[in-house]
């Protein structure tokens, strides 16, 4: 008669019981610790690579329209502007002078208007305005034989990084949900997680199957 395999009989049935229940929760335990800590510094490395990308853009964009900047050349800006925000995740192109006035912007309705949240002073580094979840905000100053003539802003959305950062994760768990199961630990004559032909050769997985036989037991087959 086969006896009745419920989490009541692991977690009180024999020690052996116990320890290999107890053997496998810590191991899937640490295994998912593995995965989350593995997704987090994925996670860091590709906002990093973000953010490293976003300047190099703003800095590219403020070297190559300095002089246009320096002339008011609008229409040049405009075309800057509008080619820059074909990057992907590119939420918006800003181009403005000194005091704030936007000369150029991927979306042509803000033209003319000014923007107060500009860092205080001009740098020669590119400084982040807004580094959230959803949005990545800088500005480069626009120089020109050193003299500060404006900014350039850009805005760097997440969701690429947000998409690759759910595949990655998504990817882990289907590793460590193949790596639990490819773990069967047999207590006592069945598996803990789910039968397995190794469960059934004497000897295997600590012991399955293995029983006492006093000596001379087959001597009546001779």
């Amino acid at each position: 008669m086969s006896r009745h395999f419920s989490l009541r009989t692991l977690l009180l049935g024999s020690l052996r019981r116990q320890l290999m229940a107890g053997m496998g929760i810590v191991v899937s335990l640490m295994m998912a610790m593995l995965v989350w800590q593995w997704a987090a510094r994925q996670h860091a490395d590709l906002k990093n690579q973000q953010t490293e990308q976003a300047i190099a853009l703003a800095e590219s964009i403020a070297l190559s329209s300095s002089v246009w900047v320096a002339s008011r050349d609008v229409a040049g800006l405009q075309e800057i502007a509008t080619n820059s925000a074909g990057y992907p995740d590119v939420r918006f192109v800003i181009l403005l002078d000194r005091q704030g006035q936007v000369l150029a912007h991927s979306d042509p309705a803000f033209l003319g208007k000014f923007m107060p949240d500009l860092p205080a002073s001009a740098s020669a580094e590119t400084t982040i305005i807004q580094n959230a979840s959803s949005l990545l905000d800088l500005a480069s100053p626009v120089m020109l034989d050193q003299e500060h003539l404006g900014w350039v802003r850009i805005g760097i959305g997440r969701t690429q990084l947000d998409t690759r950062i759910k595949e990655l994760l998504k990817s882990g768990l289907i590793y460590l949900l193949w790596r639990l199961d490819d773990c069967v630990f047999c207590v006592g004559d069945r598996p803990l997680f789910h039968p397995s032909p190794e469960c059934d050769q004497p000897g295997r997985r600590g012991g399955a199957h293995r029983r006492y036989q006093p000596a001379g037991a087959h001597a009546g087959d001779r």
